[in-house]
């Protein structure tokens, strides 16, 4: 980590921002592109969501916990229908606009350094607008038990940070179904119902990342039988439980980085 943070400050001195370099290419308008970025009540109700659970993490006590010796938090469960809600907090000793900023760089190279035990593959398709992207995510394998022979996670996504520079920067991410990220082999589309990340600023220098996910793993996932299966054998949770360590993981990895820059500076 000290290594990429040392290669991605000298990268990017020169400009204060991750879209330095080669931009994305922008994408052929397509109808349900242009629906899903220009979907405003959709967008505010996930800002909303990330809003809301960001404010009310501290008190939510219908989830298990989960925590870092590093002081990541986190918070799991399984929805009644069967999808995974996450919820993962980190303290930062850098400025709420470092941060936006480098959650703003979806480069595999990037996402893969800080999330790789989550993501495996993360894919910039081209560009909406100044605020909006389309990217292309693939999920690491489950491994956990019975999960361990299903395929793998994918998940086309709308993300957007219209409202990065609002009272609470955030950054949003919303499933979208578009040909320019058809069904790929030996991959499963998941659906992102809730997806986003909230910085909220703690003072000079200072800040909190929020992470909030309710992922619908679809596939097998969603067969009633499957589901039963795994509510009795408690493996949902378990999964549920092994991603929310990763979460942790993954904060602590963006918060060396984001330390380590605000130290050079």
């Amino acid at each position: 980590m000290i290594d990429f943070a040392a290669t991605y400050s000298t990268r990017h001195s020169a400009s204060s921002t991750v879209d330095a370099g080669k931009k994305p290419p922008p994408l052929v308008q397509r109808n349900s592109i242009k629906k899903a970025a220009g979907d405003a009540g959709h967008l505010a109700e996930v800002r909303l969501a990330i809003e809301q659970l960001n404010g009310a993490f501290d008190s939510i006590d219908d989830m298990d916990s989960t925590k870092s010796p590093q002081g990541a938090v986190g918070k799991y469960r399984v929805s009644p229908e069967g999808d995974m809600v996450l919820l993962n907090k980190i303290e930062i000793e850098c400025a709420a606009s470092e941060a936006i900023n480098m959650l703003w760089d979806h480069r595999e190279s990037s996402v893969t350094k800080i999330a790789g035990d989550i993501i495996a593959s993360c894919e910039i398709k081209g560009t909406v607008n100044s605020d909006q992207r389309i990217l292309y995510l693939r999920y690491q394998k489950p491994t956990t038990g019975l999960a361990g022979n299903t395929s793998a996670r994918d998940a086309s996504v709308l993300a957007d940070k219209s409202a990065a520079s609002g009272k609470l920067p955030m950054i949003t991410f919303s499933s979208v179904t578009t040909r320019t990220i058809p069904p790929q082999e030996d991959y499963v589309r998941g659906d992102t119902k809730v997806l986003g990340f909230a910085v909220e600023p703690k003072g000079a220098g200072k800040c909190t990342i929020f992470f909030a996910c309710e992922f619908a793993m679809n596939g097998s996932f969603a067969n009633p039988l499957t589901k039963w299966l795994l509510k009795c054998t408690g493996l949902d949770k378990v999964a549920a439980r092994n991603c929310s360590v990763d979460c942790n993981m993954a904060l602590c990895r963006l918060r060396t980085f984001l330390e380590l820059r605000a130290t050079e500076k």
